[in-house]
């Protein structure tokens, strides 16, 4: 079976999904953050590869909703979005530049809101 390069990106959104849900219940939160934060950006960049194609390679999550805000013309509920979950989206960040350099404490009502976040998009 041949699969479109941008099918990956839905494919493995939703792995890293199943996978944060996953060390979710087993209390493990940093990990779980980790993985919501990589499936934003892949639920967003696979988005943005259908209608786009291809696009400039972003990794900041607030970066990549206006980018998407942009290319989707929902400037109005991307600005929305990212003034209500600002902290939040900023805890993906941290959790996505030292995800190799430190252990983080992440508790577990940060990594709760990470998962609202997606699911509220």
């Amino acid at each position: 079976m041949i699969i479109k390069e941008g099918e990956i990106l839905k494919i493995r959104e939703q792995r890293f999904f199943r996978i944060g849900k996953e060390v979710y219940k087993k209390e493990f939160y940093d990990l779980n953050a980790f993985h919501i934060e990589q499936s934003i950006q892949l639920y967003f960049k696979y988005s943005l590869w259908k209608i786009l194609g291809d696009f400039e390679k972003i990794h900041n999550i607030e970066k990549l909703l206006e980018y998407y805000a942009k290319a989707s013309n929902q400037k109005e509920k991307i600005k929305k979005f990212i003034q209500k979950h600002d902290e939040t989206i900023n805890d993906l960040n941290i959790v996505y530049i030292e995800r190799d350099i430190y252990p983080l404490n992440f508790p577990k009502n940060k990594s709760t809101k990470c998962f609202l976040l997606l699911k509220n998009y």
